[in-house]
């Protein structure tokens, strides 16, 4: 129900704005992060942080979780289409993966250095039950909204352009035998769509084991390796290969490998 309202924003143009406020957040968080780890100095209790020697098991499972920190590119065409200026791309990239990558080893380096081999991949199960946890976990439910809105956007979007739902509209040109409003159509669309998930959540949830989790590494290994390390660079290279260097696709081709691996 919190979502559904954030849910009726209809691009991500008339999302930027919100878009600030969860970025906002999320460096919020990142600050949690380290006051967590600087309060309790896990290094000086007992037992400390163990370092079990690594192994290619290890190694792999680390490459992987590491793989997912690159993905979301199956949104960049409608990012890229609601530019005003989309030659401004590469330069969007670089300011994001500039804020982002430091973000990220920041975390990394921090949280292995205090937890070691026992560091969970849910970052406030390492955290004792004590006001910075509580703020993290306080911080990340808006954050999470945003989320949810962003990542369902893209599919809503393709099903609304294809039935000739406006975006740009709101009561003007009326759709459907029942004439109903854009507004009105995108309110029962995305709320049966995102509610559509609730449910197969609850299902999932009343079975043994994390089933959710299961599926969620399932289709993230195939959808976020495809968009991210095989299908940006095979699409590219099919469409301006005469332009490309020796260099350029052997680049291409160890990511289309690495993407395979993953």
């Amino acid at each position: 129900l919190v979502s559904v309202p954030v849910m009726q924003i209809p691009t991500l143009h008339a999302s930027r704005h919100v878009s600030l406020f969860a970025f906002a957040l999320v460096i919020l968080n990142v600050i949690c992060i380290g006051v967590e780890v600087l309060m309790v100095r896990p290094w000086d209790c007992l037992p400390g942080p163990s370092f079990p020697p690594t192994n290619p098991t290890r190694v792999f499972v680390a490459a992987s979780s590491m793989a997912y920190a690159f993905g979301g590119h199956g949104m960049y065409p409608e990012e890229i289409r609601e530019l005003k200026d989309p030659s401004e791309w590469p330069r969007v990239m670089g300011w994001t993966y500039g804020i982002i990558v430091p973000m990220y080893l920041l975390a990394a380096v921090l949280g292995y250095a205090a937890y070691g081999g026992h560091a969970q991949a849910n970052l406030n199960l390492n955290y004792p039950d004590n006001w910075v946890n509580l703020a993290s976990l306080m911080l990340q439910l808006p954050a999470c909204l945003y989320l949810i809105y962003f990542t369902n956007l893209i599919l809503v979007l393709q099903v609304e352009l294809a039935c000739g739902v406006d975006p740009t509209k709101v009561w003007a040109r009326p759709w459907g035998p029942l004439r109903l409003p854009p507004v009105v159509i995108r309110f029962l669309f995305r709320t049966l769509f995102v509610g559509s998930q609730v449910l197969l959540a609850e299902f999932l949830l009343a079975g043994e084991g994390d089933t959710i989790l299961g599926l969620q590494s399932l289709a993230g290994s195939l959808g976020m390796s495809a968009f991210t390390y095989i299908l940006p660079f095979v699409l590219h290279a099919i469409f301006f290969w005469e332009k490309l260097g020796r260099a350029t696709l052997g680049f291409y081709l160890a990511n289309i490998l690495i993407g395979g691996v993953m």
